[in-house]
């Protein structure tokens, strides 16, 4: 989002994003995950009495976007009228951090 902003305060013409812009990504409201969390807190107890009930909780709301469809609706949502985002592939220096 800062990207988008700064080339949008800048006039530049496009935002750069690092990978290839295919990865898919979850996002979650964070109050929905606190109130989640409450939830299971105050009534989940699964894994308390037996050892073989253990299990995980999914928290998320079941739909993911592209990094490239999220760059597209934060360059919308920022006003930049400039082109869509620029998908460039990871730096070198940075290539350990990034996800393709």
């Amino acid at each position: 989002m800062r990207k988008f902003h700064e080339a949008k305060v800048r006039g530049d013409a496009s935002a750069e994003v690092w990978g290839s812009g295919n990865v898919r990504r979850e996002f979650l409201y964070v109050e929905d995950l606190a109130d989640a969390l409450v939830f299971l807190m105050e009534h989940f107890d699964a894994g308390r009495d037996r050892e073989d009930e253990k299990m995980f909780v999914n928290v998320g709301v079941g739909e993911d976007v592209t990094i490239r469809e999220l760059a597209e609706l934060v360059r919308e949502s920022s006003g930049s009228r400039g082109h869509s985002p620029g998908i460039h592939p990871c730096p070198t220096a940075r290539r350990a951090s990034c996800s393709t």
